[in-house]
């Protein structure tokens, strides 16, 4: 019997482990709302990542980019995945959007990718996979509808994540199309500092520097530096440069309802079985768009 390879089970396993990881950044959203002020631990966060990177970076021999237009590109990438994302969601969410609330509004990127890659790089889909985009919505609803509080929500924080959402369909489009042969490394700790300028600034204007660095904190700050911002981030751009784009941003249907599995056994949240029909479709729609756009992917 044939056992695979270290490389065909890391590129089976790192969609999942993304995943995984990803869903992370909404629990902790959670976690950290009454200790600090948003935009300041993002700027320590980002400049944290890429100290650590550029470090790495050098330590590995990886080449930086040696054109001016290349730094520009990586630098547009992490102002809108990073700074828009990563930022803007954890304001949102401390401005009152309930997690199920801000893990839907999340939901509607595969959605926005899938359009616009459609218009801007010529992304082909079947009406299979349209169906698939579709039904992933739908079971993203029936996942998050018992968490909603549909008649209370902050319209501000609201804004915010749906600016959040943007922010990142765009940054992993634009890097889709300008970045797609520059060092991971190097290139991520570059996004994180090209990021970590404007969230800074604002910071300092707009907030009071506000980080109760208590142990709940510190361990937090940790996982999302080091396994969120490096390890799920890196395996994030790794998938855009191997696959079609839209099929990357389908993986993000798979988010919130690992967080609902997450809340169960991390909070004692309970399962619906409206719920758990709604992570099946997501599921399903998930595997149905990944597989038609194996053959596509640009």
């Amino acid at each position: 019997m044939r056992m695979p390879n270290v490389g065909q089970t890391l590129v089976f396993a790192a969609p999942i482990i993304f995943v995984l990881l990803w869903s992370t950044g909404y629990l902790s959203g959670r976690i950290l709302r009454p200790y600090v002020d948003p935009l300041t631990f993002s700027a320590v966060r980002f400049g944290a990542a890429s100290a650590i990177l550029v470090l790495i970076a050098v330590v590995r021999g990886a080449s930086f980019p040696k054109d001016l237009g290349t730094w520009l590109h990586l630098s547009i990438c992490g102002v809108l995945i990073q700074g828009f994302f990563i930022a803007g969601m954890l304001i949102a969410v401390n401005d009152g959007l309930e997690m199920g609330t801000a893990a839907l509004v999340g939901g509607m990127q595969p959605i926005m990718t899938a359009l616009l890659a459609a218009v801007w790089l010529k992304e082909r889909f079947s009406t299979v996979q349209q169906a698939g985009f579709l039904f992933g919505f739908l079971g993203l609803v029936l996942v998050l509808w018992q968490g909603l509080n549909l008649g209370d929500i902050p319209i501000n924080a609201l804004l915010i994540g749906v600016l959040a959402v943007a922010g990142i369909t765009l940054g992993t489009l634009y890097q889709k199309r300008y970045v797609t042969s520059v060092d991971l490394l190097s290139g991520t700790a570059i996004q994180f500092a090209a990021a970590f300028v404007p969230v800074f600034v604002l910071a300092y204007f707009f907030e009071n520097g506000r980080i109760d660095w208590n142990p709940t904190v510190i361990a937090t700050a940790v996982w999302l530096v080091v396994v969120q911002s490096i390890g799920a981030v890196l395996i994030l751009f790794s998938l855009i440069r191997k696959g079609a784009v839209s099929r990357v941003s389908s993986l993000f249907y798979l988010v919130p309802p690992i967080c609902a599995i997450q809340g169960y056994y991390l909070f004692d949240e309970r399962l619906s079985a409206t719920q758990m029909v709604g992570i099946l479709i997501v599921a399903v729609s998930v595997i149905v768009i990944t597989r038609e756009s194996g053959g596509r992917a640009h």
